[in-house]
């Protein structure tokens, strides 16, 4: 997470995984971005954008493959090759690919999402946002303040798709825009997640503490330490209202850590190598009581396998952990039982 001054416009978004020759990375330094993670959320965005052109998909991002951009296409292409053909012929599925993780993910973080604005909170906080563009695609409640933090190479880069796209970024403008902004209010923030100063960023970015909500870490946890993730979580209880909760994906085994690391020595794509080496922690296999210490109360913990009973309907979903599968690697490691996705309020 880079450092810096509070910005007033846009980026979301969660890391995904994928091959891509280094040759082809090489040209352009990440896509113009600084970093292998930052450009991981271009990937994310076309892992997205490839559910969207399912002829009936789980869900609709319009903007996903204009964020994605070629080469964060291209990457998620050379993933979902993989689930081509792969479709089980006896479910009958009208489907190029099995259903992905990002799909189930997308969709229970959607789902949980919209719930809790529902049922109260009034602010939204995307926690290393990336190429998301939720603020532009879901129906919100009237009222919704939405915030992003991340950094300031992403940011940049999602502003500048999305305005050259007409997505705007003030409701004021919104009449006859082609993607007008769903909240009432949005603000991205440079902020480092790992510095303790990151409240105070998006404080003056326009948050208000005593206001009810919705943190979100789709796909950041397991790229901190653990040091930094008590740190995260402790400084988002520190400004939670109640009705608050914090939406987050965690492994819960240290050989998941131990096999994407694994997978830096296996892969000659030197992205992904990069990429596979910077996973960092893990929660206890009951990440209740863990939770609990840093003053959250975890109301769901669901695995893929609960996702896809909910949200795939039957069709043919890849369980496989994602950065082997997408490399053509083996491990020993079970990613359904050691990955969870947790809805949890503060106490």
């Amino acid at each position: 997470m880079g450092v810096g001054k509070v910005a007033v416009f846009s980026g979301i978004g969660i890391a995904a995984l994928s091959g891509l020759t280094w040759a082809f990375l090489k040209s352009s330094t990440y896509d113009d971005l600084n970093s292998v993670l930052s450009f991981s959320s271009r990937v994310a965005a076309g892992m997205r954008a490839y559910e969207g052109k399912e002829k009936e998909p789980l869900y609709s991002d319009p903007l996903a493959e204009l964020l994605a951009g070629q080469r964060g296409m291209q990457a998620a292409s050379t993933a979902m090759k993989r689930y081509e053909g792969a479709a089980d012929k006896e479910s009958k599925a009208d489907r190029k690919y099995l259903v992905g993780r990002v799909a189930l993910r997308t969709l229970y973080y959607d789902d949980h999402l919209l719930a809790a604005c529902k049922a109260g909170a009034r602010q939204v906080v995307l926690l290393g946002a990336g190429m998301d563009s939720r603020a532009w695609r879901l129906d919100l409640p009237e009222g919704i303040s939405w915030f992003e933090i991340d950094r300031a190479d992403v940011l940049n880069a999602k502003r500048k798709v999305l305005t050259e796209a007409q997505a705007l970024f003030s409701v004021d403008t919104n009449k006859g825009a082609k993607y007008p902004l769903r909240a009432a209010i949005y603000r991205a923030c440079e902020a480092d997640l790992g510095s303790e100063h990151w409240t105070e960023r998006l404080i003056a970015a326009g948050f208000d503490p005593s206001v009810p909500t919705v943190w979100v870490a789709e796909g950041l946890l397991p790229y901190l330490s653990e040091a930094t993730v008590t740190a995260l979580l402790n400084s988002a209880r520190s400004v939670s209202a109640k009705r608050s909760r914090f939406l987050m994906m965690a492994f819960t085994s240290e050989d998941m850590v131990k096999s994407y690391n694994e997978c830096a020595n296996q892969t000659p794509v030197a992205w992904a190598k990069e990429l596979s080496a910077t996973f960092k922690s893990s929660f206890p296999t009951d990440a209740r009581p863990y939770l609990e210490e840093r003053g959250w109360h975890a109301v769901s913990v669901n695995f893929y396998s609960d996702l896809a009973d909910k949200y795939a309907h039957g069709l043919p979903w890849t369980s496989t952990p994602g950065m082997m599968v997408n490399l053509g690697l083996s491990s020993s490691s079970s990613s359904d039982t050691k990955t969870v996705f947790i809805d949890a309020i503060p106490f």
